[in-house]
Parts: C-alpha cells; sequence; structure tokens
C-alpha cells in the first residue's frame, strides 16, 4: 500500500488488515523491510535485502571500522558524508 522515501515496505494490506511494514517483517521474522513479494503459482517467497531499519549505516561496517580504531566521527561521515557533527 506504501512505501517509505528508501523503497521499503512502510504499510502492506495482509487479507484485509493494513499493517505497518515493521510489524510485518517481525511477524515473519525477516530481517528488513527492503522486501521483494514473488508470488508463483502455488507460492509466495519473500526476497530481503540488508539488515535493519534502512538508516544506511551497516551495524557489521560500522563495528568493523571501530574494532580496526576509527572513531565514532569518522564511522558517522563515512556512513553520513557531507554531515557536520557539533557539540550540544
Amino acid at each position: 500500500l506504501e512505501y517509505t522515501t528508501s523503497n521499503r515496505i512502510n504499510k502492506i494490506s495482509v487479507d484485509g488488515t493494513i499493517i505497518d511494514g515493521v510489524t510485518f517483517r517481525n511477524k515473519l521474522g525477516l530481517r528488513s523491510t527492503d522486501i521483494e513479494i514473488i508470488k508463483n503459482s502455488d507460492s509466495i517467497t519473500f526476497r530481503t535485502k540488508g539488515y535493519g531499519h534502512g538508516v544506511g549505516m551497516s551495524q557489521y561496517g560500522a563495528n568493523g571500522m571501530a574494532k580496526a580504531g576509527y572513531s565514532y566521527e569518522d564511522i558517522l561521515l563515512h556512513y553520513y558524508p557531507g554531515v557536520r557533527i557539533n557539540s550540544l
């Protein structure tokens, strides 16, 4: 029914019931709301891409960078180029 700006399922209708994408993902045990639904004559396949919520930061990649000695600023700037980090 509706996709997010990052092309992930935001709302889906299942047997007439509207469910948000995260609830749908969790109920099916899927890794992501970036879901491709493939309907065949006798089955339905759900193919996902990525993990998590689609905010653009790989947990595994960020963890690997941290273990390699990168600072949190380096990691944030790697995944979100062009942002400014300020102290409050």
